[in-house]
C-alpha cells in the first residue's frame, strides 16, 4: 500500500529550492512551466506539496535538463522517492538524460539524433504520465462519492470544537449543492463517525472515492482554515489551499471551499465524465449570512442540535433564536428552528403540545424559504409538518421531493419521505427510501433506527429486529433503538425481551415517552396490574407536565378496553398528534380495525380520502 504522504509541505520559495538542490530563481522560473506552485488568497504566501512535486519533476524533469537556459547542475533525486505505481508511474521506464560533452566541431546530424531521442523519451514519458492520470479517474463512476472529514480544532481553546466541526457541516452542504449530479457527498454523522480512520479504510468501508481533510485554527480576531482532498484509490493528495480570513469573513469560508473543491473535482472527471448527467446545472454555493455572531450562534445551534438528546436539542433552539436575533434574515437559522420545534412536539419526544409546537414549526419553516427557496432543510422540515401536523398528503409529497430535487445527498429527506410511505401504507417505497437514505449517512443512528421503522411497519419483524439491534451497535445506550427492538420482539410474541428491551429504553430516558410501551407490553401480555401501574404514572405526570394522549390510547389498547382506546385516540385527534398518522398501519392497533369508530377516527383524520 503507498504511503500515506498528504502532510508534506513547503511554505517558502527557499524550502522548495533546497528541496530540489536548486536557486530560488530557478524555481520560481520553473513555476511558469507548470511546477505546482498554491498561493493563499489572502496574502498571496506561496507553498507546496512534495507529492505534487516529485509527480512533476517525474514528468518534466526530461525537458528540464534539456532546456538549453539551464547552466546548473542536474537535480539530484529527492532523498525519499514514492513507492507505488501510482505515485511513480513509469518506474518500468528507465529513462537518464545526461549531458553530452560534445566538441564544437561534432557533426550537426549527430547533435540532431542526440536532441531526437531526447525528445522521444520526452514525448514517452508525458504519455505515461498522462495515461496513468487518465486511469486513476477514469473507473471513478457517477456521481463520485465524497467524504468531508469533520475539521480538526487546532485551536489552544477545545471549546471552539464547534467552530470546527460546523464549517466542515457547512462544506457538506455547500458542496452537495454544487454539482449534485456529478458528486456524492456522504452526510456529516457518517463522516463523523470515520474521524480516526484511516484513508484506506474509509475507502474500503464506505466505497469513497475521494477523502477531504481539514484543519481550523482561530487566533483572536482571525481564523486559518487549511483543506486537503485525498484520492482514495492510491491516497496521494490532489489538491490543497489554506484559508486566512478575519472572523468577520467566515461565514462565507465554507461556500468558497466548497466552489474550490468542485471545480478541481471536475478537473479529475475525464472528458465522459464531464459531459455525462448535464441535466441539472450547477448552483452557486449559498452564503447564508454576512454576520459573523449569527453564524457563530447558529454553528452552536446545530452542534447541540446534533447530539439529539432533549435537554441539548433545547440548547441548540435557544442558539437558533439567538442567530436570527442577530441577523434576521439567516434562514439557515429558521430551518434548524423548524427542526427542532418540530421534533419536540412529536409523540416521540413527548415535550411540546402540538398544537403548540407545529405551526411555530411551520411558520419558521415558511420563513426560511422566504429567505432562501433553495434550502432543502426547510423543504424537508415544511414536508414534515404538512404530513404529520396539517395532513396535506400532496403538498407533503411536493415539499419532500423538491428537497430531494435540492440536495439528493441529504439522508433526512430521503428518511422522512419514508414517513409519507408509511401514511399512504406503501411499505414497499418506504424500506427503499429510508435505505436510499442509509447509503448517503450509512452510520446515522436516526436513518439506521427509521430503516427498523420501516421493516416494522412491513410487518417484517425479523429484519426489523436486525436493524434495531444494528442501530444498537452504533449507540448501545439509545432508547428508541431499544424501543424498536422490543416493539419488534413484541409482535413476534417474546413478550419478555419485549419487556426487557422496552425497561431498558425507560432506563435510559426516563421519561413519559418511555413509560408507555412498558404498559402497553404488560397489558399485552395479560398483566393487567403491571399495565395500570404505567397508567398511574402517566397520569401522575400529566399533574405536572404535557403528556401525550396517545401514551394513555396505546396502554388500553394492549388491556383490549376499547372504550378507553377510543376515548384517548379522540383526544390525540384534538391534540392534533403526529403518529396517528401512522395509526392505520401500526401493527399495534390491529385489535382496534374491526370497530366503526376506528373508521370514523380516519375519516376524520382526512387520510383515506387523499390517496
Amino acid at each position: 500500500m503507498a504511503p500515506n504522504i498528504i502532510t508534506e509541505r513547503f511554505d517558502s520559495w527557499k524550502e522548495i529550492a533546497l528541496y530540489l538542490n536548486k536557486d530560488v530563481r530557478t524555481v520560481q522560473r520553473w513555476e511558469k512551466k507548470g511546477l505546482p506552485i498554491h498561493r493563499q488568497r489572502q496574502t498571496g504566501a506561496i507553498f507546496a506539496f512534495k507529492a505534487e512535486i516529485d509527480i512533476w519533476m517525474t514528468s518534466e524533469g526530461a525537458f528540464l535538463e534539456s532546456d538549453a537556459s539551464e547552466v546548473e547542475a542536474p537535480p539530484a533525486q529527492p532523498a525519499n522517492g514514492l513507492d507505488s505505481l501510482k505515485q511513480r508511474p513509469f518506474d518500468d521506464v528507465e529513462v537518464e538524460i545526461k549531458e553530452i560533452d560534445t566538441p564544437i566541431d561534432e557533426e550537426p546530424s549527430k547533435r540532431k539524433k542526440a536532441l531526437t531521442l531526447a525528445a522521444a523519451l520526452l514525448i514517452v514519458a508525458i504519455g505515461t504520465f498522462l495515461i496513468w492520470k487518465w486511469i486513476s479517474t477514469a473507473t471513478i463512476p457517477l456521481p463520485a462519492r465524497v467524504l468531508v472529514l469533520p475539521f480538526e480544532n487546532l485551536s489552544d481553546d477545545p471549546k471552539l470544537d464547534y467552530l470546527a466541526r460546523g464549517i466542515s457541516d457547512d462544506v457538506i452542504s455547500s458542496l452537495a449543492q454544487l454539482q449534485s449530479s456529478k458528486i456524492s457527498v456522504v452526510e456529516r454523522v457518517t463522516a463523523a463517525r470515520y474521524e480516526q480512520k484511516t484513508v484506506d479504510q474509509i475507502g474500503r468501508d464506505l466505497r469513497i472515492d475521494f477523502v477531504t481533510k481539514g484543519t481550523v485554527k482561530r487566533q483572536v480576531d482571525r481564523v486559518r482554515i487549511n483543506v486537503q482532498l485525498v484520492q482514495v484509490s492510491d491516497q496521494t493528495e490532489v489538491w490543497a489551499n489554506s484559508y486566512d480570513d478575519e472572523i468577520q469573513s467566515i461565514p462565507s469560508a465554507s461556500s468558497r471551499i466548497a466552489a474550490d473543491l468542485e471545480h478541481k473535482l471536475s478537473d479529475l472527471l475525464t472528458p465522459h465524465q464531464k459531459s455525462s448527467n448535464t441535466s441539472s446545472p450547477p448552483r452557486q454555493a449559498r452564503i447564508g449570512t454576512k454576520n459573523s455572531q449569527a453564524y457563530d450562534d447558529f454553528l452552536h445551534g446545530r452542534y447541540f442540535w446534533s447530539k439529539r438528546g432533549v435537554a441539548s436539542m433545547g440548547k441548540g433552539m435557544n442558539y437558533f433564536k439567538l442567530a436570527i436575533t442577530e441577523d434576521p434574515n439567516f434562514a439557515a437559522a429558521y430551518a434548524g428552528l423548524a427542526d427542532g420545534l418540530a421534533l419536540l412536539g412529536s409523540a416521540q419526544s413527548g415535550v411540546l403540545p402540538p398544537t403548540k409546537a407545529f405551526p411555530e414549526a411551520k411558520a419558521a419553516a415558511e420563513k426560511a424559504l422566504s429567505l432562501d427557496d433553495s434550502l432543502a432543510e426547510a423543504h424537508t422540515s415544511l414536508a414534515y409538518i404538512s404530513l404529520v401536523y396539517d395532513h396535506h398528503l400532496g403538498r407533503a409529497k411536493q415539499e419532500f421531493d423538491r428537497a430531494i430535487q435540492l440536495d439528493p445527498s441529504y439522508a433526512t429527506a430521503h428518511q422522512w419521505l419514508g414517513l409519507y410511505y408509511y401514511a399512504i401504507g406503501d411499505t414497499k417505497s418506504a424500506i427503499a427510501t429510508v435505505t436510499r437514505a442509509k447509503e448517503q449517512d450509512s452510520l446515522s443512528l436516526a436513518v439506521n433506527i427509521a430503516l427498523a421503522e420501516a421493516y416494522y411497519f412491513a410487518r417484517d419483524y425479523a429484519h426489523a429486529a436486525d436493524q434495531a439491534k444494528a442501530a444498537l451497535e452504533l449507540d448501545p445506550s439509545s432508547a428508541l433503538a431499544h424501543y424498536n427492538l422490543g416493539r419488534a420482539y413484541l409482535m413476534e410474541e417474546r413478550n419478555a425481551d419485549a419487556i426487557s428491551e422496552f425497561q431498558q429504553a425507560r432506563a435510559n430516558s426516563p421519561n413519559a415517552a418511555t413509560l408507555a410501551p412498558v404498559g402497553y407490553a404488560y397489558a399485552r401480555s395479560g398483566n393487567t396490574k403491571q399495565a395500570q401501574q404505567y397508567l398511574d404514572q402517566l397520569t401522575q405526570l400529566s399533574r405536572t407536565e404535557y403528556v401525550p394522549a396517545i401514551y394513555f390510547a396505546w396502554i388500553y389498547t394492549g388491556m383490549k378496553d376499547k372504550d378507553q382506546a377510543f376515548r384517548w385516540l379522540n383526544k390525540a385527534l384534538t391534540e392534533r398528534c403526529d403518529y396517528l398518522v401512522f395509526v392505520n398501519q401500526d401493527p399495534m392497533a390491529d385489535v382496534l380495525r374491526d370497530d366503526a369508530r376506528f373508521k370514523d377516527l380516519l375519516s376524520r383524520l382526512g387520510i383515506e380520502s387523499q390517496r
